[in-house]
C-alpha cells in the first residue's frame, strides 16, 4: 500500500509519543545498517578497481613476455627453416587468415585481430589461434602491442617473396589490388 504525504502526516500526529520514539529508533537502526552496506559496497568497488589495475599490469607484462617468446621462436625457427622456403601443411582456415592479413596489410601498416576476423568471417579467438598456428608453421608475422591490443603484419621480405613465388600457396586474386 502506498501512503500519501497527508496520510503519513496524519498517522504521525495521531501516534502516541512513546510509539513515535520506537518508530524513530527503528528507522535510525535501518539507516545505520544501510550506511554500513553502502560503506561495504564502496570498499568492494575500490578493491575491484585495484584488482582491475593489477590485471591490466599483468596483461601488459604477459604481452611483453609473449613478444619476447615470439622473437626467440623466430630465432630458433629461422635456423631450422630456410628463409622464403615454400611452406607446407597450411590448412584452409589458416589460408583465409593469411589472405586477410596479406590484403589488409596492403592498405594498413598493422592490422588488429578484430579486422582480420571481420575480413575472414571468423571470431577474434579463432583468428588468434590460427595466427599462432601460422607462426608455428614458419609464416613470419610481426606483432606489435598497444595496451591490450595486438596488431599484426607480415614481414616485408616475406610479403615480397609471397607475391613473387606464392610460398604459402595462397594465390591472391588480382581484384585485391584494385
Amino acid at each position: 500500500m502506498v501512503w500519501s504525504e497527508t496520510q503519513k502526516q496524519e498517522i504521525l500526529q495521531n501516534m502516541p509519543a512513546h510509539e513515535l520514539g520506537v518508530v524513530q529508533s527503528v528507522l535510525d537502526q535501518v539507516r545505520e545498517e544501510l550506511d554500513d552496506h553502502l560503506q561495504s559496497i564502496n570498499e568492494n568497488t575500490t578493491e575491484i578497481q585495484s584488482n582491475y589495475g593489477c590485471i591490466l599490469e599483468l596483461e601488459r607484462k604477459m604481452n611483453a613476455l609473449i613478444e619476447r617468446l615470439d622473437a626467440l621462436e623466430w630465432v630458433v625457427r629461422g635456423k631450422q627453416q630456410k628463409k622464403n622456403e615454400p611452406l607446407r601443411n597450411i590448412s584452409g582456415k589458416e589460408l583465409v587468415v593469411f589472405r586477410a592479413i596479406y590484403r589488409l596489410g596492403m592498405t594498413h601498416p598493422f592490422v588488429a585481430y578484430r579486422d582480420i576476423a571481420r575480413k575472414a568471417g571468423l571470431t577474434d579467438v579463432i583468428v588468434a589461434s590460427l595466427v599462432t598456428s601460422l607462426i608455428e608453421k614458419g609464416v613470419p608475422i610481426v606483432k606489435r602491442y598497444e595496451g591490450s591490443l595486438v596488431f599484426l603484419k607480415l614481414e616485408e621480405s616475406f610479403r615480397e617473396a609471397q607475391a613473387k613465388r606464392n610460398l604459402v600457396g595462397a594465390e591472391v586474386p588480382l581484384s585485391c589490388w584494385l
